[in-house]
Formats: structure tokens, C-alpha cells, sequence
């Protein structure tokens, strides 16, 4: 594997960096709710806040989340272990932005 093919880990442990990545970027057609499912109220928190909570605390040495249709609020992509990247063509279907998260 190249070096530039490599996870960028800042413990400097490339070969054994284990990467999330996080698809958030659908319509959410199918969730009949007053706002996107993202958005939606889950336990005293969102959808979106309480995946990426369970995401960050299983450990991963990088969080991908990948956004399209909604923007998610400033206060949940803040983290540093975070790497947000969008994709334009989110309406192509969960393969296109699998394709970005990668």
C-alpha cells in the first residue's frame, strides 16, 4: 500500500488505524417525521448527535461522516476525530457516498 493510501492516524500507526465511516447523507424518505430523520428526536438527543456519540466512544482512530441531503449543526461535527466530507451526488444512492467516505 502506498503512503498516500494509508489512513492518516495521528498516533503515527498506519498499518493498524481502524476507520468509521458514517453514512448521513440520504433523503431519509422513508422516515415519516415532522423533520429529517437525522434531525429527529432520539432519548433526549438526535439521531445524528447520539450515532456520532456511539461512533466517537467505540474507539476509532478516525471518524468519516459522510453529509448530502441535510446539513448536520456545527455543534455535532466539532470534534476533532471527525473528517466531514460531503457528497453532492447524495441522491445517487448509499454506493455514491460510500465511494466519498473512501
Amino acid at each position: 500500500m502506498a503512503e498516500s493510501d494509508r489512513t492518516n492516524d495521528p498516533s503515527g500507526d498506519t498499518e493498524n488505524s481502524i476507520v468509521a465511516i458514517v453514512l448521513a447523507a440520504g433523503a431519509g424518505s422513508r422516515f415519516s417525521g415532522d423533520v429529517h430523520k437525522l434531525l429527529a428526536p432520539l432519548g433526549g438527543s438526535t439521531v445524528s448527535a447520539s450515532s456520532l456519540s456511539n461512533v466517537l466512544a467505540a474507539g476509532f482512530s478516525k471518524v468519516i461522516v459522510v453529509t448530502g441531503a441535510v446539513s448536520l449543526p456545527d455543534s455535532l461535527i466539532r470534534d476533532s476525530r471527525l473528517l466531514i466530507v460531503h457528497n453532492g451526488r447524495w441522491s445517487q444512492g448509499q454506493a455514491s457516498s460510500l465511494r466519498v467516505g473512501i
